[in-house]
């Protein structure tokens, strides 16, 4: 991965996963400030990888506006990693994280899981 994302602000939706996992830990490696979507019902303990000095957990819902308005504030690119498991009852998420990271602003938007 280049460093053209050390020191930039990257937000990480699904990063408990295996591709959110695995792109968090590159990203932190080169000197990324990533800020880690865990949603709700996840597990309850963080594990020991999401201790990095430059990485902040946000613990929210990717279900609810007010929450993906948080999660993308200040934020300069997102990597959207998270996926729809739960059924067609949250696919409404896609459209609320979509509407509140534009609304707010990141440069560029990647989307790798469900969007």
């Amino acid at each position: 991965m280049s460093m053209f994302y050390e020191g930039k602000k990257v937000l990480v939706t699904g990063a408990s996963g295996l591709t959110g996992s695995h792109l968090m830990d590159a990203l932190l490696e080169i000197g990324a400030h990533v800020r880690a979507v865990e949603h709700v019902t996840s597990i309850e303990t963080t594990p020991s990888r999401w201790t990095a000095p430059n990485l902040t957990v946000f613990k929210g819902g990717l279900c609810n506006i007010d929450s993906c308005k948080e999660a993308v504030k200040d934020i300069d690119y997102v990597f959207h990693c998270a996926a729809v498991t739960s059924g067609a009852k949250d696919i409404i998420f896609i459209k609320f994280f979509a509407l509140s990271s534009r609304a707010t602003g990141p440069k560029t938007r990647v989307p790798i899981g469900s969007f």
